[in-house]
C-alpha cells in the first residue's frame, strides 16, 4: 500500500509540473506578440505555481480597492466595531471630478452612511470619493500601507490615494504589485 502511495504521489507531481510548465509555454506563447507588459501568477493549493512577468510591479489602479477593504475590516474588528457602524460624509468628502456613484446619489453631502455601504460602493462600484473616505477612516494611505507590510507583502505597495492620482496621472504608477502577491492576497 505504502509503495502505491509513493507511486501515484509520484505520478501526481510529475503530471503537475508537467502541467504547470505546459501551462506556463501557454502563456508565454500568447502574450509574445503583445505589446503590453503583462504578468501572470497562478495559484494552487496555497503556491505559486506559475508565474511569467513575475519580477516587477505593475500599477494597481483601482485594484488597491480590494486590500484597503480588507485594511477596513481588520480595522473595524480590531475596534470591535460593527460593519453598521456609520460615518458622517459633507460635501467637501465627494470631490467632484472624479468617478463617483456615491456623489451621484447625494451631491449635497451632510449625510451618515454605514461602512458596509461604503465597502460597497469603493470595491463594487469602484467609487473613489467612497475609497478616500475609507482611508481616511482607517487613519490614511500610511495605515493602509503598514497593514499590507505586516500582512508580509513586501512586493505590494500603496501610497496614494485616488486623490493623489487624479491630482497628477503619474501618481497612477505609484501603486504597485507584482502578480505573485496580488493572488497570494486572495488565499
Amino acid at each position: 500500500m505504502t509503495k502505491l502511495l509513493t507511486t501515484l504521489s509520484a505520478v501526481f507531481l510529475f503530471f503537475s509540473v508537467s502541467t504547470a510548465g505546459t501551462l506556463q509555454k501557454q502563456i508565454r506563447s500568447i502574450l509574445k506578440d503583445k505589446k503590453a507588459m503583462i504578468g501572470v501568477a497562478v495559484l494552487y493549493n496555497g503556491k505559486i505555481t506559475v508565474s511569467v512577468n513575475n519580477d516587477q510591479g505593475y500599477a494597481m489602479l483601482s485594484t488597491f480597492k480590494f486590500p484597503l477593504a480588507l485594511a477596513v475590516c481588520d480595522y473595524l474588528d480590531r475596534q470591535k466595531l460593527p460593519l453598521e457602524t456609520e460615518i458622517y460624509v459633507s460635501k467637501a468628502d465627494l470631490h467632484p471630478d472624479t468617478y463617483s456613484p456615491l456623489r451621484d446619489k447625494q451631491p449635497e453631502g451632510d449625510f451618515h452612511i454605514s461602512i458596509k455601504e461604503l465597502l460597497r460602493y469603493c470595491v463594487s462600484l469602484s467609487d473613489n470619493n467612497a475609497c478616500d473616505i475609507l482611508i481616511r477612516y482607517i487613519g490614511g494611505i500610511e495605515r493602509l500601507q503598514q497593514y499590507i507590510a505586516d500582512l508580509g507583502f513586501p512586493d505590494m505597495v500603496i501610497v496614494a490615494t485616488e486623490t493623489q492620482m487624479h491630482q497628477q496621472t503619474g501618481n497612477q504608477a505609484l501603486n504597485r504589485t507584482r502578480p505573485s502577491a496580488a493572488v497570494l492576497l486572495f488565499e
